[in-house]
């Protein structure tokens, strides 16, 4: 019935302005809509999100649909965020060389991340001012190895993964954490955050609750996400299910 309806109102509104219907291609929702606004043969119509036509390539899963008149949209070509559009999103700012629909696979593929643990007890840290339950908490160090060749100057990404015990400080002035719901936590450059140097390497400590007594209390599948164009990626070397690929073996 509401699919009815709708349809019913998609008609009315084509009836009634002459408009036609004009697909704007994207990899997600967001890089969709960012194309449509950044395209000149587009204006802010109206919009449905909807499944893309057989048109849109299959790189770009996700579709806004215009309803506007031929002439404001200059056109019944279907948009597939091509050079119009994408000229406005072509990384220009030392990325890595990522173009929007890449952002995030650019800089996991130029990411190896390993953990050390480091102390459960006698660290110095006290754990009581972190709110940590029962006073406990231990260290690890993270390190996040940039293989590329080209320095990586962009801040706009987070790095998601699952953590079994709660963040309570990250030891780094240009990386902060976050916490989403759950176990979901994130770390994320802040402001003074310079980039990745081309073949560095960035280590900080990561104070976590309680303790921990073996590798497997990391969870695998670190991912990226990039804020520009809302894409993600699994850091290739966490995309296991063996733990020493990024957990050095406790000792």
């Amino acid at each position: 019935m509401k699919s009815a309806i709708l349809l019913l109102i998609l008609l009315s509104i084509l009836h009634k302005t002459n408009a036609a219907e004009y697909h704007i291609c994207g990899t997600s929702y967001i890089n969709a809509e960012t194309n449509c606004r950044t395209n000149p043969k587009c204006f802010n119509g109206e919009i449905a999100v909807g499944t893309p036509p057989d048109d849109c390539p299959d790189e770009m899963p996700t579709c806004f649909t215009i309803l506007s008149t031929e002439e404001l949209c200059g056109g019944e070509d279907i948009q597939t965020g091509g050079d119009e559009a994408s000229n406005n999103n072509i990384n220009n700012d030392n990325n890595g060389g990522a173009t929007a629909t890449e952002y995030a696979t650019t800089l996991a593929n130029n990411l190896l991340l390993s953990i050390q643990m480091r102390a459960n007890y006698n660290h110095g840290i006290d754990c009581a001012a972190h709110k940590a339950d029962w006073s406990l908490c231990y260290i690890q160090t993270f390190t996040l190895r940039y293989t590329g060749t080209q320095d990586y100057t962009n801040s706009n990404f987070r790095i998601y993964f699952s953590s079994i015990h709660r963040v309570l400080e990250v030891e780094s002035p240009d990386f902060e954490y976050g916490h989403v719901v759950g176990d979901l936590t994130y770390i994320q450059p802040t402001d003074l955050f310079q980039g990745f140097k081309a073949e560095s390497e960035e280590t900080f400590p990561v104070v976590f609750e309680y303790w921990s007594v073996q590798e497997s209390d990391k969870m695998p599948r670190f991912f990226v996400v990039d804020s520009r164009d809302d894409s993600t990626a699994v850091i290739p070397n966490t995309d296991t299910e063996d733990f020493h690929d990024f957990v050095i073996p406790y000792t």
